[in-house]
Parts: C-alpha cells; structure tokens; sequence
C-alpha cells in the first residue's frame, strides 16, 4: 500500500521528470566544486546517520543541463537509504575523474548490497512492463537529466553500487547536439 508521503514523493518526482521532458535547450557550462560540495552538505544534512567521503576537484567544469543537481542527490539519496550495512551506517562516496578525451565522470558508489538488475535497466534506459517495473521515477529522472546533457551512464554492482555519470568537460559537439535532445537509444549507455 503507498502511503501519503509516498505519493508525494511520487508526484514531486513525476514533475521534475516532466520538466527534465521539456527542457530542450543545449546543456550549459557547470562549475562542480561548488555544485557539488553544496549536494554533500545537503545530502550530511538529511542523512546525518551516513558517511560521505568526497573526492572532488576544486576547478572541473562540466555541460549539463540545470536539472544536474537534483539528479546527482537523486543518486546519493537513494544510495543511503537504500542501504542496509551489517558493518554499521550507510556509506556513501561522491567522487570525480577526468577521463580521455572531453569526458568527466562523476562516481556515486555506496557500500550497500548492490542496485537490483530492474533498477540497472532503468539506468541502461530500457523501457519497463506491466510486470516488471522499478520502484518509482526517480531513476527515470537521472537516466533523462544525463542523456538530454549530452552524457552517458554506467553502472557496476560488486561490493555495492558504483553509478557514473559521464559529461562533456567540452561545449557538447553541434553536430550531436539535436541527438542528445531526441529521445534516447539504446546506444546512449555504454
């Protein structure tokens, strides 16, 4: 049975994935450090219970469009409360790498008992059935936020879940750019 809370949750999360549909403008140059130390205090905030360990440069910037943020503490809450440890509270690690080429990779890895594979086709954007479906929308939400900014996901459940969010470091190139708008493939995920 869904309780109040849940549905509101629900509905809240239905609108931002609604907005994320509508947003067909370019993604626009971001500064992480300040981004994301933000989502951490946020995150420690409402979840005093977790450790949150980071790794984050002090000048990286990235084009993503302006539903980043939310999706980004989408990830990093679902990681904490989805968590259950035997060794003690929730941990969560907010991370980011430089890659080859123009890519930035933001990790978002918890120590928990790993993503379930439903959950990991919903990353992959694969469509949901009748009778199988995720938990709710919020994955949804980070899959369309990264894919309208251009970027790419990938996902690797070993001794926890490690999320990555790929995006451009670089101005997304012009001639892909009506491609990452559109709706997405099954090449979008690598």
């Amino acid at each position: 049975m869904i309780s109040a809370d849940n549905l509101t949750e629900l509905g809240e999360t239905a609108r931002k994935l609604e907005n994320v549909a509508r947003d067909t403008g370019p993604p626009k140059r971001q500064e992480l450090d300040g981004l994301l130390s933000d989502l951490v205090s946020e995150l420690r905030e409402a979840h005093p219970e977790a450790e949150i360990d980071t790794g984050i440069p002090d000048s990286q910037t990235v084009f993503a469009n302006e539903h980043l943020k939310p999706a980004l503490y989408e990830l990093g809450e679902n990681a904490i409360t989805h968590t259950e440890h035997e060794d003690g509270d929730p941990e969560l690690e907010i991370r980011v790498h430089s890659d080859q080429d123009d890519w930035v990779v933001i990790e978002v890895a918890d120590n928990g008992a790993g993503l379930p594979e439903m959950e990991r086709n919903i990353l992959d954007g694969q469509m949901e059935s009748q009778l199988e479906h995720g938990q709710g929308l919020g994955l949804w939400f980070v899959y369309w936020t990264v894919v309208r900014s251009g970027g790419k996901l990938t996902v690797a459940v070993d001794e926890g879940t490690a999320i990555r969010v790929w995006l451009h470091s670089e101005d997304v190139p012009d001639d892909d750019l009506q491609w990452y708008l559109d709706l997405p493939a099954e090449n979008d995920i690598i």
